[in-house]
């Protein structure tokens, strides 16, 4: 009896241990997937985190371009210290925008050899890169150290910096163009302003240039009697010096009138033709040295502060070209101007000069100042390319000019070398004269 009680007890702890390995295998197993999911919610986890980041770049970019008054290197800067924040390690990641006209660094920036990189491009042409650095080795993910998603998350910034580049440019062209509208206007301002200044200097003027040599003539006259008594009483205080000093300087003091007359009319005549609206299709036979004369008139004052050593050699008689003398005008003028402005001193040496040969009238202005680089040489004569931007120069003298020598049928060509100086080298083509001596206005 006592047998079968301990047969039963055997059964029953072996059907007891069997049930507890049951169990404890099922919990093992309930562990497993429970781990198992916490591990793919702490993922999960993650990966929202490493999106909302990302998000959150992109979006900080978009409200970073919509801040009014902030400059296109400010955005550029503001976009790059936005990246490292966005990377799965923020504090071992630095970044760098690199363009033409210069790069923009997030703190504590440095090369290393695990970087990321995206072309930026405008119109298909490359302007430069973005790039990601980490400082410090890191596990290795989808690309190098980098995860897919950050590769996708760079050329999403690289397309938005591509975009906020082109709208710079396009808004810088954009104020350029304005001030430009601006500047033409005030010339056309200006150009009436100048031909009624002409008229009303003009108008006195032939006052002091008729009188005058009136009361030149009178003074003679007078002479004889003033001498005369000079003779019986001695010196006498005539317009506050000495007779015997006066009547030395008043031939002087009335030719220095007639000569300065003689020279404000000249100026006025040469502002009244410059200003003067023209048909641009109005031809005539033309004498270069008499252009260039009538321009060095206007910017007399300008070549005095300049320079002590310009010079002027100029052929006569010179072969006439058929053109609009005023348009040449505003070309030699221009070509001059240039000059003096390139002049490091008084010293440095401007010099105009006039040849020609079987075919061709040439024009030379040359300089000694500070040159042009090889690489702005060929830019020079483009739509509103200056050096001079800060200082008010629009850009638009040597393009206007090249046109202006293109419609008369000639070439503007340039040498230069840095230091050293500039000549400008213009070419007409010589007037036959077998269509008149003039063309009617077109």
């Amino acid at each position: 009896m006592e047998s079968d009680n301990t047969s039963r007890s055997r059964v029953q702890l072996a059907a007891e241990v069997q049930e507890l390995r049951q169990r404890v295998a099922e919990l093992e197993s309930a562990h497993t997937l429970r781990n198992g999911a916490e591990h793919a919610l702490r993922k999960l986890s993650s990966d929202l985190k490493e999106r909302v980041k990302e998000l959150n770049c992109l979006l900080s970019i978009s409200r970073l371009r919509d801040r009014p008054g902030l400059t296109i290197s400010g955005t550029l800067q503001g976009i790059v210290d936005l990246i490292p924040p966005a990377w799965q390690y923020p504090d071992a990641t630095c970044a760098r925008i690199v363009l033409t006209e210069g790069e923009y660094r997030s703190e504590g920036f440095r090369e290393t050899p695990w970087k990321l990189v995206r072309k930026i491009a405008v119109a298909g042409e490359r302007v430069g890169d973005v790039e990601v650095y980490y400082l410090t080795e890191t596990p290795r993910a989808d690309e190098g150290p980098f995860l897919q998603e950050e590769v996708h998350l760079l050329d999403a910034i690289g397309e938005r910096l591509q975009r906020i580049i082109e709208q710079g440019m396009a808004e810088e062209r954009a104020r350029q163009h304005q001030q430009q509208m601006v500047q033409l206007d005030k010339m056309v301002a200006l150009g009436t302003l100048v031909s009624g200044v002409a008229h009303e200097i003009n108008n006195p003027n032939n006052f002091v240039m008729l009188n005058a040599p009136v009361l030149r003539e009178a003074c003679e006259s007078v002479m004889p009697i003033l001498e005369e008594y000079y003779e019986e009483n001695g010196d006498f205080v005539m317009g506050g010096l000495q007779y015997t000093e006066m009547r030395e300087n008043i031939p002087t003091l009335f030719g220095g009138i007639l000569e300065g007359a003689r020279r404000i009319n000249s100026i006025v005549q040469s502002l009244k033709g410059f200003a003067r609206v023209e048909t641009s299709g109005f031809r005539e036979p033309v004498d270069m040295n008499s252009v260039i004369r009538a321009a060095l008139i206007l910017i007399r004052s300008q070549i005095e502060r300049s320079t002590k050593q310009f010079s002027l050699d100029l052929v006569e008689p010179l072969p006439e070209i058929k053109g609009n003398s005023q348009q040449l005008e505003q070309v030699i003028i221009n070509l001059v101007q240039n000059s003096c402005d390139a002049l490091s001193g008084l010293q440095d040496a401007v010099k105009v000069s006039t040849s020609f040969d079987e075919t061709s009238v040439v024009v030379k202005v040359s300089d000694e100042g500070t040159g042009i680089t090889a690489d702005d040489l060929p830019h020079i004569m483009d739509p509103f390319y200056t050096s001079k931007r800060r200082t008010g120069g629009t850009g638009l003298g040597l393009s206007v000019s090249l046109g202006i020598v293109k419609d008369h049928g000639g070439k503007l060509d340039f040498e230069s070398v840095p230091g050293q100086g500039t000549l400008a080298i213009l070419e007409f083509p010589i007037w036959s004269g077998e269509t008149g001596t003039e063309e009617a206005r077109e």
